[in-house]
This record gives C-alpha cells, structure tokens and sequence, in this order.
C-alpha cells in the first residue's frame, strides 16, 4: 500500500477486528512512500487474527490494498 492511502479510520478498524477475532493467522502490511521509494513491514509476531466477514469486506471496499493470502 502507498503510505498516502493509510489513515487513520483504517487502522481502528485493523486493531479493532484483530482483537475481536483472535487466531492463529498472521498479518503483514508492506507500506510504501513512492517519492523517496521508502518502504517499511509491519507484522504480526505473537498474536494474530481469523478471517472474518467484516475483514473481508474491509478489504474490498479498499481498493488501495494489494492483497496478498500466503497458506502453508
């Protein structure tokens, strides 16, 4: 995602639906600054998050995400 779509609305529904929906996924956010070529990962490393209906409409409705599911 490029760093100028990031806001703040985002991030409160992140926190907000990963703590309501604990599990054992895990999440990865590659933020970008497409000037400077700035790039930052951000991770989840002890707790992570299950899928859900409201993530997964979330997600849709924000078209400035590259979505990306890694399974193993």
């Amino acid at each position: 995602m490029d760093a100028r779509h990031l806001n703040e609305n985002m991030v409160r529904f992140l926190e907000k639906n990963v703590k309501k929906h604990p599990g054992k996924a895990g999440l990865k956010f590659n933020v970008q600054e497409s000037k400077t070529n700035a790039k930052i990962s951000l991770y989840s490393l002890e707790n992570g998050f299950e899928m859900n209906d409201e993530m997964a409409a979330f997600l849709q409705d924000c078209p400035e995400f590259d979505i990306q599911i890694v399974t193993y």
